[in-house]
């Protein structure tokens, strides 16, 4: 038995060590809260002052403490709106279209970010690519897949190479096919015997058609046709091609009028499609003619139920100045505005300096990439994005707007409005105003005359529903019964969806 003494001595013991315990907690408690109450924070640093975000897309904003503590709390984010935006752990994301705050803190301290969320972005969805045809293409010398590669991503698909002899015509096929670029035959032998070289080419994968002659003058058609009459006999599948004059040819060369010479071209010559050549871009100005030449060309072709291809300009020589973006445009967009159906560069490759002085065409004499080789790869590039406008596209009408001044001669004044618009004033510019229906759409499209001067149109549309689509292919809602007023840049176009 243990002595009672001895067990009051134990109990004793326990107390006093219990009695420690507690008072070593208490004052271990005591100064995790006076260190707590020390930490301040004076302010939150972010990374983003605000984020501009479209409906599901994320962002992710950095923040930080000033100053910064390891004994810091986690920073707290909260959302003052979570239908147009959520946060967690700082990544942001955009759940409906408005604008709210984002807060970030941490203890006293916090920081505001702007967010705004719109709509998801719309664009156009284009099923088909514009045919695009690179006159003068690669030389015989410079016949290799890795050229015609280098043409198609430039935008390329039909080669018109300036071959001599079927041999390099030949190779200039072979190249092309690996590269998936088509190609316009023209060699010596075409003419001399066209049944012996159709037969040896007519199976090449490549082959796009037949080169006859470019700008033959009227007397020329009856001999014409009866070439392409010995080609068609032989091979009816692939078409016999041939540029027309423009209208600055002159009646020497044009027998008559223009309009007499296109038809009879047409009911003579008897080929798949009416191409001509005309270049308006002068270092002295714009041809006035331009448009006249392309509303005869739209007109008669139209009635004889055949597309047309147009040109521009890509080679500077005497006295066409060196291409620009501007006057790229212009020339290009003004021929869809008229119904082209495939789009043609004089020239891709720097032709010999005889006569005519050529420089600075995409690819120079050297066979090297020029600053206007980077343009025209963005020309096509912004082409294809809205080629569902015009690939197949009926123009219903097409007219000028502006001053009477301003509208070219031969060309139809807007003396009323495109159905679907219930005002448009372009002020004292001249623009091209065209009403295109493309399978279950209608579009209006404007060009602006003027390749060195930008102007600011207004117009309101009678019908709801309408989009404006740019140069992206981006579709942009419009209010209904709204008045808009853009600004239309050099050369540029404007196309707006009606329905």
């Amino acid at each position: 038995m243990i002595p009672d003494h001895f067990l009051r001595k134990l109990a004793c013991i326990a107390a006093i060590l219990s009695l420690s315990a507690l008072a070593s907690a208490s004052a271990g408690c005591s100064g995790k809260e006076e260190t707590r109450a020390e930490l301040v924070v004076s302010s939150i640093k972010v990374d983003k002052g605000s984020v501009e975000l479209v409906v599901g897309e994320k962002t992710t904003v950095k923040a930080g403490a000033v100053p910064d503590s390891p004994d810091l709390p986690p920073l707290e984010w909260k959302s003052a709106d979570t239908k147009v935006a959520t946060v967690a752990k700082g990544e942001i994301t955009g759940t409906g279209v408005g604008e709210t705050v984002v807060t970030v803190s941490c203890l006293n301290a916090s920081k505001d970010i702007k967010v705004k969320v719109k709509a998801q972005k719309d664009y156009l969805v284009c099923k088909n690519e514009i045919p695009i045809l690179a006159w003068y293409s690669i030389p015989a010398d410079y016949t290799s897949v890795a050229r015609y590669r280098e043409l198609k991503e430039a935008g390329f698909h039909i080669s018109f190479t300036h071959t001599s002899t079927l041999a390099q015509a030949q190779a200039a096929l072979k190249a092309a096919d690996q590269a998936g670029i088509k190609n316009i035959l023209m060699c010596g032998e075409l003419s001399s015997d066209p049944e012996g070289v159709v037969k040896a080419v007519k199976d090449e994968p490549a082959l796009y058609g037949y080169f006859l002659r470019d700008e033959p003058v009227i007397a020329d058609f009856p001999a014409l046709a009866a070439w392409a009459d010995r080609i068609r006999a032989v091979d009816s599948e692939h078409p016999m091609y041939l540029n027309l004059n423009p209208t600055y040819a002159g009646e020497a060369h044009l027998g008559g009028t223009y309009e007499e010479y296109v038809r009879e071209f047409i009911r003579q010559v008897r080929l798949p499609m009416v191409s001509f050549d005309h270049y308006p871009v002068m270092s002295g100005g714009i041809r006035p003619d331009f448009w006249q030449n392309l509303e005869i060309i739209s007109k008669v072709s139209a009635e004889a139920g055949l597309p047309f291809w147009a040109f521009t300009l890509s080679t500077s020589h005497d006295p066409y100045p060196i291409p620009t973006m501007a006057s790229l445009r212009f020339q290009l967009y003004t021929d869809l505005a008229y119904g082209a159906q495939v789009l043609q560069y004089f020239t891709y490759w720097n032709p010999p300096q005889i006569g005519w002085n050529f420089h600075d065409a995409p690819i120079n004499l050297n066979g090297n990439k020029t600053e206007v080789y980077n343009l025209v790869k963005l020309m096509n590039e912004e082409l294809q994005k809205r080629a569902d406008v015009w690939v197949g596209g009926k123009v219903l009408s097409v007219v000028q707007a502006g001053k009477s001044g301003s509208v070219p001669k031969g060309t139809t004044p807007m003396t009323k409005l495109p159905e679907g618009v219930s005002m448009l004033d372009t002020g004292n510019n001249g623009a091209v105003v065209s009403l295109i229906e493309n399978g279950s759409h209608r579009y209006l499209m404007l060009v602006n005359h003027s390749i060195s001067s930008v102007f600011t149109y207004k117009i309101k549309f009678s019908v709801s529903g309408v989009k404006r689509i740019e140069s992206d292919g981006e579709l942009v809602s419009l209010e209904d019964d709204k008045l808009h007023s853009y600004v239309l840049g050099k050369g540029d176009c404007a196309i707006f969806r009606l329905k």
